[in-house]
């Protein structure tokens, strides 16, 4: 499963039942009124798949699907849009980790004139 935060929220996303077979569902848990709900499942079935917020969007990547395949595949849930598929990973990928980095361009002299 992953775990990611958005705003006052912290979401679960995928894992595994207790037969051992992977999940497309998400909990999310916020932090405010300590109340559980759960937004729309995932498109596909994953378990050791990571994630990550960027502004309103949480990004999910690949993992092992229901059969034990290792995951390629990304997808991405807006509240307003619901879950949409994106561009495939080069490489299939499990246990991975992501981070998601806020940059100030001019602490890295991007766009800056010689």
């Amino acid at each position: 499963m992953a775990t990611t935060v958005l705003g006052e929220n912290v979401l679960v996303l995928g894992g595994k039942d207790n037969k051992g077979i992977a999940l497309n569902t998400v909990i999310l848990y916020n932090l405010i009124t300590k109340k559980c709900s759960k937004p729309p499942n995932m498109m596909t079935k994953r378990c050791g798949c990571t994630a990550v917020t960027i502004g309103d969007d949480i990004i999910v990547m690949g993992g092992w699907d229901k059969a034990g395949k290792k995951l390629n595949s990304v997808e991405c849930y807006n509240s307003k849009n619901g879950w949409t598929k994106l561009q495939d990973m080069t490489e299939a990928r499990a246990l991975a980790t992501a981070v998601v980095m806020h940059v100030n361009k001019e602490s890295c002299n991007v766009d800056k004139k010689s």
